[in-house]
């Protein structure tokens, strides 16, 4: 059984296929893998890697968000941490990256599904609240620390 493990682990790490840490369960909202590249991240999830360019060509941490609210990515370490976001799902979905845990006033950018950022630094975005805020250019590289999603079809 053992050697079976060994041997599967072993060819999931020849072909480059992302592995989950150990400390990742399924029903986290949010686990570590680690790759590079837009195809990292699996379906109908949002994807946070540490570098600029989806990780660039180098295998390094991508936090795979399942869709539920993370009020606070220091639990998974991963605040502070993220610098391009690929969202893989429909584009009826949105997710609002947020600067400060629980979304507190400060800068966030919404992004729709299928949206793409190599670099999370100038986008066009928000600061304020949810409820009330303005639109300003935001630089949120090493600067998430929550994520809200939602849907216009759910």
């Amino acid at each position: 059984m053992i050697k079976k493990l060994v041997l599967a682990l072993s060819m999931a790490a020849v072909v480059g296929l992302p592995l989950a840490t150990p400390s990742a369960t399924a029903d986290s909202p949010v686990r570590e893998i680690h790759g590079h590249g837009k195809q990292a991240c699996p379906e109908r999830s949002l994807c946070l890697y540490q570098d600029r360019d989806f990780n660039g060509r180098h295998d390094a941490p991508v936090w795979v968000l399942n869709g539920h609210d993370v009020d606070q990515l220091s639990k998974y370490d991963a605040n502070d941490r993220a610098s391009s976001v690929y969202y893989r799902a429909p584009f009826a979905w949105y997710a609002y990256l947020c600067e400060h845990a629980s979304c507190g006033e400060g800068d966030f950018k919404l992004i729709h599904g299928a949206a793409s950022y190599e670099t999370l630094d100038g986008l066009n975005g928000d600061h304020g609240t949810m409820v009330n805020s303005s639109e300003k250019r935001v630089w949120l590289t090493d600067s998430i620390s929550a994520v809200r999603f939602g849907s216009t079809n759910r």
